[in-house]
């Protein structure tokens, strides 16, 4: 599997991060941890530092290949990576690494094609999102993907930035982002059928500050217009590129796998109880789905 960790000026995370995701994954005999890094701190000599003893990939963007944003970051990890299994999550540490085996075992156990750690789902905490401007500006960007992106409107947060997927989701299409959310870019383009929510701790930031600002505002914004160019290609039969293949999907809100790490994932027939709160995308919106 893969964990890729698109990072901006992170050099106080970075360690205690990777070290983290080691301890998660031991128990993995093969994993691969991806830093795709557009700093300007020490950020990238840090990571370094760590190659040493951990098996981590470095994609140092400079200034000038810096496109597409965090999404973009995000889409140059998966062409370096070499996971069956994609974990893509943050490096700000609100994040709790030790999920990041909790998501990939249940793609690995085929529970769900897109296995989301979501911050709206019952047993979810958003200690992160503080401030009422935060949470209104969530709640209002929320409701916006859910009127471009039909598809994820079963999902309760498709901005979560904390997901795993089969790596068959993405490397069977072309996949396009320039925006900040690029798990919508995976639910409008990528081929999946089903996905799991599970509730997790979005904590608060350890160090550095948010990269959210009036730049990523726009490039979402941007998102969400190409985003709805696709459904409405898609309803009329015409695609404006051949990589765009809707599916109707499932999505399944699991309170059993949440942020406590405790649940045993050694068997299919054990996790198969684990199983909750079946919702088609249809029935919840009120929408029939391409």
């Amino acid at each position: 599997m893969s964990v890729i960790v698109p990072t901006r000026n992170e050099q106080g995370n970075v360690e205690e991060l990777a070290t983290r995701i080691a301890c998660a994954l031991d128990e993995y005999s093969k994993w691969q941890l991806v830093f795709v890094d557009d700093s300007d701190d020490d950020t990238p000599r840090r990571i370094q530092s760590l190659q040493m003893s951990l098996p981590i990939e470095l994609v140092h963007r400079q200034s000038t290949e810096r496109s597409g944003g965090l999404g973009g970051a995000v889409l140059d990890g998966f062409a370096v990576a070499s996971g069956d299994i994609l974990v893509v999550m943050d490096g700000d540490l609100q994040h709790p690494p030790e999920l990041a085996a909790t998501l990939a075992a249940a793609v690995e156990l085929r529970l769900a094609d897109v296995v989301i750690a979501s911050r709206f789902v019952p047993g979810a905490t958003a200690s992160g999102l503080s401030g009422r401007t935060r949470r209104l500006v969530t709640c209002v960007t929320r409701r916006a993907a859910h009127l471009a992106v039909p598809r994820s409107r079963g999902v309760r947060d498709p901005l979560s930035g904390f997901f795993a997927i089969k790596a068959d989701v993405v490397s069977t299409t072309e996949m396009r982002s320039q925006g900040f959310k690029i798990l919508l870019d995976v639910l409008a383009q990528g081929w999946w059928s089903t996905a799991l929510e599970v509730p997790f701790a979005f904590g608060r930031r350890q160090s550095g500050s948010s990269k959210a600002g009036l730049r990523e505002g726009l490039r979402f914004a941007r998102q969400l217009l190409r985003s709805r160019v696709h459904e409405v290609a898609s309803s009329t039969g015409f695609h404006t590129h051949s990589v765009y293949r809707p599916h109707r999907g499932i999505v399944k809100q699991d309170s059993s796998l949440g942020s406590e790490f405790d649940c045993q994932l050694s068997s299919a027939t054990s996790a198969s109880t684990l199983l909750l709160d079946v919702i088609r995308p249809s029935e919840r919106s009120g929408v029939e789905h391409s």
